[in-house]
């Protein structure tokens, strides 16, 4: 199974967030060829965006469809995000079910215009995240 690990580059060199964890994984593959892949670390969506989809939006077409905001958020993940294949070992595909949780602040921001640009077709109006105080 593969790891992240997380960190700041100084000078060249990785320094990880946890030394000890990543210096415990390095040392069990020991001889081993292994793959690193290095990239900047971008920002999940953040909990005032999280707040704004479940409170307003899930709200508001709760209250228009009769339906709890848990199978709205099915049905919206379905609709929006694309599912991703993953082949087994025996050659069959698994398709795991879309995911909000790990999506950047953008790709969140762009996930929600598109549930509330559906919502609209639907002429049902979701207020904007300034129209509601906290």
């Amino acid at each position: 199974m593969d790891l992240l690990f997380s960190g700041t580059v100084k000078q060249g060199k990785f320094q990880p967030d946890d030394p000890a964890k990543y210096q415990g994984r390095l040392a069990r593959l020991e001889g081993r060829r292994v793959r690193v892949s290095v990239g900047r670390v971008q920002s999940g969506r953040s909990l005032s965006q999280n707040k704004y989809l479940w409170a307003v939006v899930y709200g508001t077409l709760s209250e228009w469809s009769g339906h709890e905001p848990e199978e709205l958020h099915e049905f919206c993940k379905d609709k929006f995000l694309p599912s991703e294949q993953k082949q087994l070992p025996n050659g069959e595909v698994m398709v795991q079910a879309p995911s909000t949780k790990s999506l950047t602040v953008e790709e969140f921001s762009k996930y929600v215009d598109a549930v509330v640009r559906w919502a609209a077709e639907q002429r049902v109006y979701v207020p904007e995240a300034s129209e509601v105080t906290a």
